[in-house]
């Protein structure tokens, strides 16, 4: 049927533009350099990296996951340099699909089709997928994050463990991701104050301790770093959070010539990855397409009030 040879299309449509002359053409910086030395001494050496890659503040470090999945990736093709490209360009076409499927679980096949119409064509994505980063997984395990706290709150309770274990992955792949865990919070402190059963069918036993190990399991280097490290990457980390949201409201330095994201530098910077996400060749048209699809997204929010709007909307305004 239709739906079936648009889904046809746009799936070819990513396999071109994903693989294509990828092994000519694969971004390579320096930060992933240094992931791919850390995951060829992972495997020369044997010692395990607790963490991976400092981040632009040199005491708080990104996750150890993805270097240990270059390291198998290095083991299985004997340090072919390419094959994580591969990796991450397969894993940006079944995202692709991943996009339509949920899309169209949310909301309809025709929100589905547009959502991986536009997600396979944006160039800010094929560039991610065709780049072996730490990144370049994110919006595959977003997608099933999303996914699973919409199966969740639908009433089927044993998503909750992989809510949890997607969070600890992302938190792995990237800090930021962190923020994601206020959306999970948001929801479970509006179950509990409005005794939905879809939050009190979490208090059985079975649950409880399949979530506990789908967030300790992901976690388990880091949580050792943390012991041996007085708590970095967690405890300080958080506080760090907050400091920087006191800061952008005017709360004053405790660092002395600390740089700040000002609201001007955010719009500017923001405007930017939109013009590279939506439409590269026109600023105008990727901003106008931007605020014509958040206007239309929250109207309909305001109009249906359903699952899958509530929950895109709280990610969308948390995130933001």
């Amino acid at each position: 049927n239709k739906t079936h040879a648009f889904l046809a299309l746009i799936i070819l449509i990513s396999v071109f533009s994903r693989l294509f002359r990828l092994s000519e053409l694969m971004s390579f910086i320096g930060d992933q350099g240094w992931f791919y030395l850390s995951a060829r001494d992972m495997i020369l050496t044997g010692n395990i990296p607790l963490i991976g890659i400092a981040s632009s503040h040199p005491w708080l470090h990104q996750g150890p996951l993805w270097t240990y999945i270059l390291a198998l990736i290095f083991w299985i093709f004997n340090f072919n340099s390419i094959a994580p490209a591969y990796f991450t360009a397969i894993l940006g076409v079944i995202t692709v699909y991943l996009m339509y499927k949920v899309g169209s679980e949310f909301f309809n096949n025709k929100v589905g089709m547009i959502a991986g119409a536009l997600y396979v064509t944006s160039p800010l994505v094929i560039i991610s997928s065709r780049t072996p980063y730490h990144t370049s997984p994110i919006p595959f395990f977003i997608l099933l994050f999303i996914y699973s706290l919409y199966k969740w709150i639908k009433g089927k309770t044993i998503f909750f463990p992989f809510v949890i274990l997607f969070l600890s992955i992302l938190y792995n792949l990237e800090l930021f991701t962190v923020v994601l865990w206020l959306v999970v919070f948001t929801i479970l402190l509006f179950g509990f104050i409005k005794k939905k059963r879809w939050f009190s069918n979490l208090l059985n036993r079975k649950i409880l301790f399949l979530s506990s190990l789908a967030f300790i399991i992901p976690m388990i280097p880091i949580l050792i770093y943390d012991v041996q490290n007085g708590f970095v990457q967690t405890v300080k980390y958080a506080a760090w959070i907050g400091y920087r949201i006191l800061r952008f409201f005017g709360f004053p330095s405790i660092y002395g010539n600390e740089s700040l994201e000002t609201l001007s530098s955010f719009i500017a910077t923001s405007t930017s990855y939109i013009n590279k996400l939506i439409f590269l060749p026109n600023e105008i048209m990727a901003i106008f397409v931007f605020i014509l699809s958040i206007t239309f997204f929250f109207w309909r929010l305001y109009q249906r009030k359903d699952i899958g709007y509530l929950i895109l909307g709280l990610t969308l305004i948390i995130s933001f």
